[in-house]
């Protein structure tokens, strides 16, 4: 009897993932930590928090679609043209 596909591998094509930290970084080719200063310098958007109550720690996950949304501007430029 064959395992059941992964939760991820049956959600729709149009649902807006949630990013790691190190998955974030694999995806701009840095450190976590440089993902890190970029937020703190307001280069890449905040994260959304998850958990933290009850003694659980937090995690920090961006959506999809805001990182793409920065690799796009960095492709285009600030400025809005085309390279």
């Amino acid at each position: 009897m064959a395992s059941p596909a992964p939760a991820t591998s049956r959600l729709p094509s149009d649902v807006d993932r949630l990013l790691s930290v190190k998955e974030v970084a694999r995806w701009l080719d840095v450190a976590p930590s440089t993902v890190r200063r970029y937020v703190a310098s307001g280069d890449l958007p905040r994260p959304i928090v998850l958990g933290g109550s009850g003694g659980h720690a937090q995690t920090h996950r961006w959506r999809q679609s805001a990182i793409e949304g920065v690799v796009d501007a960095l492709e285009r430029g600030h400025d809005g043209s085309e390279s």
